[in-house]
């Protein structure tokens, strides 16, 4: 067994090492997005003169209303530097979030001396410890299969996108890879904004179709058939207590509560079962 430093180290290194290629992307990326901002707005505009075309409303006063107030104020350039500034502050979060869990691995071996201190006897200090062992067992046996699910989730998105020539493709991989932490809320996302970026890049086209399609069969395999095939009902969770315990924490605590929200239920739930 390797010392205890050593397993610390092997545990922090790797997740301050994905953060800060997570976070160099989206600095990287930042310039060329801002940079392409105004491409995208004129694609958008001609998109949606396209489809004022097929609808037959180009002619029509309530289209030309329409247009003057809200399309001619359109710009993508600004909408799209809010969204970069939105996606660095959801970066930020991550990095607050792997921060806590970076000073709860430093403070882990001080955590059985407290344990043995507060409790009335050893045995009951010996059975808190055991559901806290199985907390552990359940939430670390969690997150590892959603790390390995993510990254096969990533890198087969970031294959199709970038045969698709999709734009950014590798900051879109990473986002995907992120939100498999989410549960639910988070395919539809790693869904949905590929495939509004490949409708403003391609308008609607066949690379935007066959991407959608892509994408959804991706999410739908790992989402739907390796998943539960890998983890089975080993959380215990219903996907209503699921989706509650998202609302709930990320209304509490945003973004860092909806990626914490199954491992705080989890844990919730074990306590419960444990102790009444």
């Amino acid at each position: 067994m390797l010392p205890e430093p050593v397993c610390y180290a092997l545990s922090i290194l790797p997740l301050a090492g994905a953060i800060f290629l997570a976070v160099d992307m989206v600095a990287a990326n930042k310039d060329a997005i801002l940079t392409l901002a105004p491409r995208y707005q004129e694609s958008v505009l001609t998109q949606l003169h396209k489809g004022a075309l097929l609808l037959r409303i180009d002619t029509e006063p309530t289209w030309d209303s329409l247009r003057r107030s809200v399309v001619a104020e359109l710009n993508i350039q600004s909408l799209i530097g809010a969204m970069v500034t939105s996606l660095s502050g959801f970066m930020v979060k991550i990095f607050v979030v792997a921060l806590y869990a970076c000073f709860l691995l430093i403070e882990r071996r001080l955590f059985a001396g407290k344990l043995a201190a507060m409790a009335p006897n050893g045995q009951s200090a010996a059975r808190i410890s055991s559901v806290i062992d199985d907390i552990n067992d359940r939430i670390g046996a969690y997150l590892a299969l959603k790390t390995l699910l993510g990254l096969a989730q990533g890198l087969l998105c970031w294959g199709v996108m970038k045969l698709m020539g999709l734009e950014l493709a590798g900051l879109w991989a990473v986002l995907i890879a992120l939100l498999n932490y989410i549960p639910y809320i988070g395919s539809v996302l790693g869904i949905l904004l590929p495939f509004l970026m490949s409708l403003v890049q391609f308008g609607l086209s066949g690379e935007t179709v066959a991407l959608l399609i892509s994408l959804t069969l991706i999410h739908f395999v790992v989402g739907n058939v390796l998943d539960p095939y890998l983890m089975g009902n080993s959380l215990n969770l219903s996907p209503f207590a699921i989706l509650a315990g998202m609302a709930i924490w990320s209304a509490i605590w945003g973004v860092a509560g909806a990626f914490l929200a199954v491992p705080i239920m989890v844990s919730t739930a074990s306590s419960a079962r444990n102790f009444r």
